[in-house]
């Protein structure tokens, strides 16, 4: 028994084994290998599988995968190309075979024996094997996938596993990913950068764990002049990184080595205003050793050389010119900005060599790098922007292309080598060159689009293809990367404004013969997208994009369609997903009200699937998805994500048939309205009364406002019951409706309701898409516009009781003029409040609260002189209101057109900016003043009187109403610190309160409260939903809405108005 147990355990042990090793091999076809035909330009090809023999597994996978592939002796020949050259180099097809990675036996092989193991062909030089692997056979390793730009990724979107985060991280705030992600092998690869001018963080390469997210290795970089918006390319075992510096980086993908540091010196290091020495040599020593050392040369636009240091460390260098040495001292503090400290020791030292800080670089043992000159071509033409060195990588051939922001156009080896340079005469800082048909077609911020040789990089072609004039630099713009579909070339163009471009459009041309026809060219849609998407199918063929209009295609016989409109705030490209699906992503955040979401989007324009970006990550967006496997990645202008799984479905809303949701919603109120009209015409009818006198009888009885049944004091309460339950029930269904309807997606009230409890339930985290939309952007907005509506409501409601003065509102003591001087000055001219506030984020609301109060202080000093009555009021706080008027107009006259439209939303209010981390600073602050003054709505009573009636009752009415002033001034700045002026409300709801309730501040106050936030919420919610995609200010709604109501009631009720 004993025995046969011990038989027993040893079989189901020998069981597990062999079965965990099948686990843990990839998975393979019957006969254990796979073929690869590497192109060697990003398109790559794979068949399960082998035959007899090598060159039979080569043509039967070639035949399989619809190549066309001939081996003549060891000439191998793929759809017509057996060799690329390209300046000095020619490349032809390689032979690999699987060993411990891809082994070249392009020399060894005999094609007539059978294949042992995986097999590869792949178009490279001596020397570089193919990126992908059996075990890995789906990479992205350049901007577009290949260099024509039309790659498509595969991946399974079906996945059984709903989407989930892998990783969301970030090295701090402002840290941009803004070129392309990219995938090989086990690793996906984020460049990060700082922004423009960058000071906060050193650029670098990471290279993350593509399922787990661990980061394997970094690659430091030195900071550049602005944003690090090009895109590298992985050959072979290697990843090319263009930088802004002017340095292009050939890193190993598995590690790069040991890292060490250096300060670069250069003749820029002098300062004297006379003569600029040509430095010939730096030495340095460590602070206390006895010998100098030689500092390396490198040979830049200006010599450089560099000096190995270690962090904490001092050093005495030696600069030398053709004429005499300078000594100096050399302190290395830290690695960060200004962490290098450089200056001279004796006077005379000081006086050239002057301070000099500098930062880090770093320097990796198996790194290697080329300098790309910045040095602009005498030719250039038309505009320049930024001198950022190169652009984007294309590789092709064994060879990298890119254009460059001095002008030149580059071919280089895989070892950096140049194999060829062309001067075109205008810069291309950002786009990548696009290879097809043996030309390379640059776009140029002259306008220009060229064709040059791929070969000898000879012009074979140009054409001025765009026209935007700029009155900051000319006539010109921006040809984006074009695609070719037939003899048809795609493109896009801007006003080469970068973030600031308001210009744009699309293009067209034949490309036969080295020469350029236009077919079409069109501004109407604004600008599109940086990349075209190639598509082509059975059903269509041509390319997809996007504009502020939506999700566009154009056919090769020049067919435009919208084909969705909803997908209007993505900026950066659509990737093609298996030939069926296209992915993209939203530019905004979703702390920017709408945005933030990633979409799977069929060719037909149907949103199949919507995704939120990682919170701890989401903003805003320039990068697009790489999709591989079962895995999505991509970058923010803060960080890095990682997603696994499928998108959740999103439902078909197409049944409304493009028509705005709110309008339906009206629709049915109309409708709800006409049935009562309808039964109160035939009950008027019955009781021989007209149809309005009907109506109003019944509507003062039940109110209270004609009950002859009812004491005075009775009516007033019924009065001020009705209109609180009438209020709150508006501002209920005005709430709402805010939550339900927005330009990004509509629900039912219902649904709308059911996603708040259930967002509230989860505690606001794990929230579906629809919870995520009403909890996270469209809840505080409403909060915040209860809060703000309510507030205003009050404050003008104070300042018309004390100063007793009916056209006086809550801007009329000159907070607005102040708190919006504040502001514009923030918004436009960057006014920091003499740096206190620097890089807050409450800079703008904090400003705004000390302009107003400071304009209200002004006032009220003004105002005293003049005697403290209710006319010297209203005069100073118009005196007062002019002068910062005046600023504010000088401020808006001299700012940039970006920054003036900024500043002007902000003046015309908007609850765009509303999120969780500022709606408790406005609602709190705003209730809690609005509830104070229901304590002296009776003193507020007595101050109607007179001051003499008020003061023989025992009020002291100078100082109540300096106080009053002072908390409803206090009120009215935090109301508008956050979401900008919004007028008509504190002056007309109080009117309509007294009209309808009397003069009683008891009365009035309180419904002052809830018809403010009714009115505020409908205001909030039109400015929305009346123009999609434009948002209308708030303030201009407010005074549509309220003008009509009041003059109503000016009408009907104006000669019982008591004050």
């Amino acid at each position: 028994m004993k025995q046969n147990t011990v038989l027993k355990t040893s079989a189901l042990v020998a069981i597990l084994v062999v079965t965990s090793l099948f686990l843990f091999v990839p998975e393979l076809d019957a006969d254990g290998a796979y073929i690869l035909i590497d192109k060697g330009d990003g398109d790559t090809y794979w068949y399960s599988g082998t035959t007899e023999t090598v060159a039979d597994s080569f043509s039967t996978a070639a035949q399989s995968l619809g190549l066309d592939l001939n081996i003549d002796g060891s000439k191998i020949t793929v759809d017509g190309v057996s060799s690329i050259t390209i300046g000095s180099q020619t490349v032809s097809w390689r032979i690999y075979q699987w060993g411990d990675g891809w082994v070249d036996v392009t020399s060894s092989i005999d094609m007539s024996s059978a294949p042992t193991s995986s097999m590869a062909i792949g178009l490279y030089p001596a020397g570089t094997t193919p990126t992908e692997t059996p075990a890995f056979m789906d990479s992205w390793t350049q901007v577009r996938g290949n260099a024509s730009m039309t790659g498509i990724q595969n991946a399974n979107l079906d996945s059984e596993k709903t989407m989930e985060n892998v990783l969301a991280w970030s090295r701090g705030d402002n840290d941009y990913i803004t070129g392309c992600v990219l995938v090989a092998r086990e690793h996906v690869y984020g460049f990060f950068n700082g922004g423009y001018m960058n000071t906060q963080s050193t650029p670098a390469l990471f290279c993350f764990n593509r399922f787990t997210g661990e980061t394997e290795w970094i690659v430091n970089v030195p900071a550049g002049v602005g944003y690090e918006t090009m895109s590298g390319c992985i050959v072979g075992d290697y990843y090319y990184l263009p930088t802004s510096y002017g340095y292009i980086y050939r890193i190993p993908l598995d590690n790069p080595g040991e890292a060490s540091y250096y300060v670069q010196m250069s003749s820029r290091l002098m300062v004297d205003e006379d003569k600029m020495p040509s430095v010939t040599s730096v030495k340095y020593k460590a602070t206390g050793e006895g010998t100098y050392h030689d500092a390396p040369l490198e040979i830049m636009d200006t010599n450089a050389f560099d000096i190995p240091v270690s962090i904490g460390s001092t050093y005495d260098i030696q600069i030398s010119d053709s004429s005499r040495t300078y000594n100096g001292t050399l302190t290395v503090n830290n690695e960060d900005a200004l962490g290098v400290k450089i200056t001279g020791n004796t006077e005379e030292d000081k006086s050239l060599i002057g301070d000099y800080s500098s930062r880090i670089s770093y320097s990796y043992s198996e790194v290697t790098k080329t300098f790309i000159s910045k040095t602009r071509s005498p030719n250039m033409e038309g505009r320049t922007i930024y001198n950022t060195g190169p652009a984007s990588i294309t590789y092709y051939g064994g060879a990298l292309f890119f254009g460059t922001s001095s002008g030149y156009t580059y071919a280089l080896d895989l070892d950096l080598n140049t194999l060829w340079k062309t001067d075109v005469r205008s810069q291309n800082y950002y786009d990548s060159v696009m290879i097809c048909d043996d030309r390379v077609f640059v776009g140029t911020y002259s306008g220009k689009l060229y064709a040059l040789d791929v070969s000898t990089g000879e012009i074979k072609a140009s054409v001025t293809a765009a026209s935007y004039p700029s009155t900051v630099y000319g006539d010109g713009g921006r040809v984006c990367t074009p695609v070719k579909v037939d003899d048809i070339l795609f493109f896009s163009s801007s006003d080469g404004l970068g973030m600031n471009s308001t210009q744009g459009g699309f293009s067209a041309y034949t490309f036969k013969n080295d020469s350029f026809t236009k077919i079409m060219s069109n501004t109407d849609y604004g600008q599109a997208s940086t990349y075209m998407t190639v598509v082509i199918n059975t059903e269509f063929k041509g390319v997809y994009f996007t504009t502020d209009y939506g999700l566009m295609r154009l056919s090769t016989d020049m067919q435009l369609e919208i084909i969705n409109e909803k997908m209007t705030g993505v900026r950066a490209s659509p990737v093609l997903v298996n030939g069926d699906t296209l992915l993209m992503q939203d530019y905004a955040y979703a702390k920017n009200n709408v945005g933030g979401q990633m979409y799977r989007v069929t060719l037909d324009g149907t949103i199949e699937g919507q995704y939120q970006r990682p919170s701890e990550v989401d903003q805003w967006t320039m990068s697009p998805i790489t999709a591989i496997g079962e895995y999505l990645y991509g970058g923010t202008d803060n960080g890095f994500f990682i997603l696994e799984g499928k998108m959740p479905e999103v439902k078909d809303d197409s049944g409304t048939g493009g028509i705005n949701p709110l309008w339906i919603a009206l629709a049915i109120i109309a409708v709800i309205i006409n049935i009562l009209l309808i039964i109160s015409f035939f009950l008027a009818k019955k009781s021989n009364m007209s149809t309005g006198k009907y109506i109003e009888s019944k509507f003062s009885r039940i109110s209270g406002f004609h009950n002859d049944s009812m004491s005075k004091t009775q009516a007033n309460k019924r009065r001020l019951l009705f209109v609180l339950i009438l209020g709150i029930i508006i501002m209920l269904i005005m709430f709402i409706c805010c939550l339900a309807y927005g330009p990004s997606m509509s629900l039912s009230p219902i649904d709308a309701f059911s996603n708040l409890i259930s967002a509230i339930q989860k505690g606001g985290e794990g929230l579906t898409l629809s919870e995520l939309v009403v909890y996270e952007s469209r809840l505080p907005r409403a909060i915040a516009a209860i809060a703000v509506g309510l507030g205003l409501a009050v404050a003008g409601c104070i300042y018309q009781a004390v100063i007793r003065n009916p056209m006086v509102d809550p801007y009329i003591m000159g907070v607005s003029s102040g708190a919006g001087t504040f502001a514009v000055a923030a918004i436009a001219s960057g006014f920091t409040f003499f740096g206190l506030l620097d890089n807050s984020e409450f800079m703008i609301p904090v400003l705004a609260i000390v302009g107003g109060l400071l304009a209200f202080g002004l006032t009220m000093l003004l105002a005293s002189k003049a005697g403290n009555t209710a006319t010297g009021y209203v005069l100073a706080g118009v005196v007062i209101g002019l002068a910062f008027t005046s600023i504010q107009t000088v401020i808006l006259t001299t700012s940039d057109s970006e920054k003036l439209h900024s500043a002007i939303s902000w003046l015309y209010g908007s609850f765009t900016s509303v999120d969780w981390g500022t709606v408790w600073l406005i609602f709190f602050p705003a209730l809690f003043l609005s509830l104070t003054f229901l304590i002296w709505a009776k003193e507020l009573n007595l101050v109607l009187l007179g001051d003499d009636n008020a003061q023989q009752m025992g009020l002291n009415v100078k100082k109540f109403d300096a106080l009053m002033l002072i908390l409803a001034s206090v009120l009215t700045s935090v109301c508008v610190a956050f979401v900008g002026i919004i007028g008509f409300v504190g002056l007309v709801v109080p009117h309509i309160c007294r009209m309808i309730l009397g003069g009683d501040h008891r009365l009035v106050l309180p419904a002052s409260m809830v018809l403010g936030a009714a009115l505020m919420l409908l205001a909030d919610l039109l400015a929305r939903m009346l123009m999609i995609p434009l948002e209308l200010p708030v303030g201009a709604i407010t005074t549509v809405v309220g003008v009509p109501l009041f003059a109503y009631l000016l009408i009907k009720r104006g000669r019982m108005y008591n004050g």
